[in-house]
């Protein structure tokens, strides 16, 4: 038993060696499954960071879509911010406006203000003395001119342009437009500072996300290094007992084979003693009723001569 034991403790001690000197040593079955785990674990990722960055392209497509909207609205105010030029037809006594080319971005309501102010000072020196022209602004923010037809007992009416009404009008435009421009400027740029703030957030949530799943990876990888540690321990401890398990059951088999073949022998000793005994009382028994025939014989023989010696002495 001293030797048995010997042997399993050196078996063991090989394990030891090949387990500390090898490296991880897994199975075909649980390499497909932390395979498998793996997968999972990166489509999960995967989908997550998807939708972060889904979820981000249409926030920023609000932004951009704000921003289109307020830009469409200043190039409305600033088309219908035209500056006029007039001209004076001799032959119709019409005169006409027309539009002043004009830049959105470098043009001010004060420089078409005083564009106008210039054009029609100019123009209104070449009015004949039969007409009589009549400036006024119409409600869509344009300048309308009338031709107003005199006789000529008119022409001193010409005095009745009125400058300080379309002086006072043109003011009202000019601040009107002013405001608008204005009040746009700050819806602007109060978007686009929203839209700053919220990149500015977004990038920071960004970061911290990209962070956090950094540290979840190492987190994940040190779990992974554990488990597989944890596994490779496992697997010596269960690979030791199946060792052990094996070498105590062959020898535990072989002692229950001994034990039966043992017992076996037994059983067919003590067969073949009970039928020897009971040849052997079989041959008593016949050899004791052999003697009792023969005695019965004999008793037989002299109670026969017994009564011829009777016989004969009556005789």
């Amino acid at each position: 038993m001293d030797c048995i034991n010997a042997e399993i403790d050196k078996e063991l001690e090989l394990i030891d060696l090949e387990s500390t000197n090898s490296d991880h040593d897994y199975s075909d079955d649980e390499q497909l499954l932390d395979d498998s785990e793996f997968k999972l674990e990166k489509e999960k990722e995967n989908k997550w960071l998807d939708l972060f960055l889904e979820k981000t392209s249409q926030q920023n497509q609000k932004y951009q879509e704000l921003i289109s909207d307020a830009q469409d609205v200043l190039d409305q105010v600033a088309d219908n911010v035209k500056t006029a030029s007039t001209c004076l037809n001799k032959d119709e006594n019409v005169c006409h406006i027309k539009d002043v080319p004009h830049d959105t971005e470098n043009l001010t309501t004060d420089e078409t203000s005083h564009h106008i102010d210039d054009v029609i000072t100019s123009k209104a020196h070449e009015v004949r003395d039969g007409d009589v022209i009549d400036f006024k602004i119409s409600d869509d923010s344009g300048l309308d001119v009338v031709k107003l037809t005199t006789t000529g007992d008119k022409v001193n009416n010409i005095t009745a342009f009125n400058t300080e009404e379309y002086l006072l009008h043109d003011e009202e435009f000019s601040s009107k437009v002013t405001n608008d421009c204005d009040d746009l400027l700050v819806q602007i740029e109060s978007i686009e500072s929203d839209r700053v703030a919220r990149e500015q957030s977004l990038n920071e949530a960004v970061q911290n996300e990209l962070s956090l799943l950094r540290n979840l990876q190492l987190e994940q990888m040190k779990l992974k290094d554990a488990r597989d540690k944890n596994a490779a321990i496992s697997i010596q401890r269960f690979y030791r007992g199946y060792m052990a398990r094996k070498v105590y059951g062959t020898i535990l088999a072989n002692k229950i084979l001994e034990s039966r073949q043992q017992r076996s022998m037994e059983r067919v000793r003590k067969i073949e003693m009970e039928m020897q005994r009971k040849r052997e009382e079989q041959l008593k028994l016949e050899q004791i009723k052999k003697e009792k025939e023969e005695c019965l014989r004999r008793l037989e023989e002299e109670k026969l001569m017994k009564e011829k010696e009777q016989k004969a002495e009556e005789e």
